[in-house]
């Protein structure tokens, strides 16, 4: 891990705590999904080794997502990086610097309840890994201030997240949010079908988990388990793994419903399971 951040440090992170699309991609428009899960990292290196220039990364990042417009942006993971960040920085006696980044959840918060059903295009126009996010958003948001009304537009949300599944009984099925593959370059069959499940229906059961105590039944727990169950299923008993099961029987008149060879981002399922007991406890 010391020798990844200090990769990450050299040449995924500009002078300006951009992080760039890539080691060696040069591109101007930042990729704002690209910080959160960078600002995490850095803010759980500090928690493992106590060094203060991990913690002063981890918030700069942040910092520099919201001068790019994170507030406007749904971004995976935002929110419980900024949460995550924001402790640590209280605990270090920066109460200043946490209060304003923790005020950029509120503008984020304030700003999707204005919008209501206007939701910017992100990289796709709509999808469940933006909704989550939002759902997550306004969630938090809520159980910190309460006398600001969020609940109206989370309720509202909410119905859009379980939009996205159903109770089929196919276990790959089950709870699980459609899903597209971003592009059949992204596995090695290079087929173009929907994945099930893809690992990113697991931000349903984080957004789940965020929900204030009076959104909440024995329902909602049981979805939120089944939901992290069911990705279990890319995993061998080996531990080898698949970031995606092709679903469909056939495509263009190839035969599918297989896993694809390729394994990479399926590790995120474990990692927000975990978070997400950690965060229960």
């Amino acid at each position: 891990m010391l020798g990844w951040a200090e990769f990450a440090r050299k040449r995924l992170i500009d002078d300006s705590s951009t992080v760039r699309w890539g080691s060696d991609t040069t591109v101007e428009k930042p990729r704002l999904y690209n910080f959160p899960w960078m600002a995490h990292f850095f803010a759980d290196q500090y928690r493992l080794f106590g060094e203060m220039n991990d913690l002063e990364l981890a918030a700069r990042l942040l910092e520099r997502s919201v001068e790019l417009g994170a507030t406007e942006h749904l971004s995976i993971g935002h929110s419980h990086a900024v949460l995550s960040v924001v402790e640590l920085l209280i605990k270090d006696e920066q109460a200043g610097r946490a209060a304003v980044l923790l005020k950029s959840l509120r503008d984020q918060a304030d700003h999707f309840q204005h919008i209501g059903m206007d939701l910017p295009g992100h990289e796709v126009n709509y999808e469940q890994s933006m909704v989550a996010p939002l759902v997550s958003a306004l969630a938090i948001a809520s159980q910190i201030w309460p006398e600001r009304g969020y609940q109206t537009a989370l309720a509202t949300s909410l119905k859009w997240l379980n939009a996205f599944s159903g109770p089929q009984p196919h276990v790959r099925l089950h709870n699980i949010a459609i899903r597209h593959w971003d592009g059949y370059f992204f596995g090695r069959n290079r087929q173009w079908g929907d994945t099930f499940p893809h690992y990113w229906s697991v931000l349903t059961a984080v957004a789940l988990n965020d929900l204030p105590v009076d959104f909440v039944c024995e329902e909602t727990k049981q979805i939120v388990q089944s939901i992290f169950r069911a990705n279990l299923a890319d995993f061998d008993s080996d531990g080898r793994a698949s970031a995606a099961f092709v679903f469909p029987t056939a495509i263009d008149g190839v035969g599918a419903h297989h896993v694809d060879s390729l394994a990479n981002d399926q590790d995120w399922v474990l990692t927000l399971w975990l978070r997400s007991e950690a965060d229960l406890y």
